[in-house]
């Protein structure tokens, strides 16, 4: 796999006139340094890493445009939801960091109790859902630990408390909204792109950014 480009000034410039519509925010070290450094902490500090720009939006437009000019552009992307990746999947070298963690929209949890389903936003932790869980009568297989992201623990497969009986965090996911390298935004289970649900559930790190999960 060719290394991905880090993102240059000119790059950062282009894409920031691109989201101009959106309501993001585009922080650097320059722009921001107080906050630029929260975004860029990690649960490891072996895995902290200078992003070239932080996005935080709380728009799934400014995600669909960032990821399709990333890979167009060629340059490196992550996605932060908790920040517990002890591997640094969640950071970047100079790359652009989407920032779900640090937005309001999506750490938001709601509740569909016609369905019984939760669903929550893709940078939500497990505290967030736990916490709408609880109020609801409900609870899935989600982290042991308040402040893990749901992002890479369920795509990751996911173990806790109810696994003996109910099986792993994968295992209870009914759906992802997910934002593919061409900025399309999918609706992801075994009924709406069932191939990609299959990939996702065990494999799915690498196929979307993930903007919502539905338990």
């Amino acid at each position: 796999m060719a290394a991905k480009d880090k993102l240059s000034p000119l790059a950062l410039q282009e894409l920031n006139s691109r989201l101009s519509s959106t309501g993001h925010q585009l922080i650097t070290r320059e722009s921001d340094p107080a906050k630029y450094a929260r975004c860029i902490e990690r649960w490891s500090m072996a895995a902290v890493k200078p992003a070239g720009a932080v996005l935080i939006s709380e728009s799934i437009d400014a995600i669909s445009i960032a990821v399709h000019y990333a890979t167009q552009k060629s340059i490196d992307l992550a996605v932060r939801g908790g920040g517990h990746s002890t591997a640094g999947s969640s950071s970047t070298d100079g790359g652009l960091l989407i920032d779900l963690g640090s937005s309001t929209r999506f750490t938001q949890v709601k509740v569909d109790k016609t369905k019984d389903h939760l669903i929550a936003g893709g940078g939500a932790n497990w505290g967030h859902v736990d916490e709408a869980g609880f109020s609801a009568g409900l609870a899935t297989v989600g982290g042991t630990v308040s402040d893990t992201g749901i992002g890479g623990l369920t795509l990751g497969g996911g173990y806790r408390w109810l696994s003996g009986k109910l099986g792993l965090t994968i295992d209870n996911l009914i759906a992802l909204g997910l934002v593919t390298a061409d900025g399309k935004l999918l609706t992801v289970s075994e009924e709406q792109n069932a191939q990609l649900f299959w990939a996702l559930r065990g494999a799915g790190h690498n196929f979307g950014v993930a903007v919502s999960f539905t338990y």
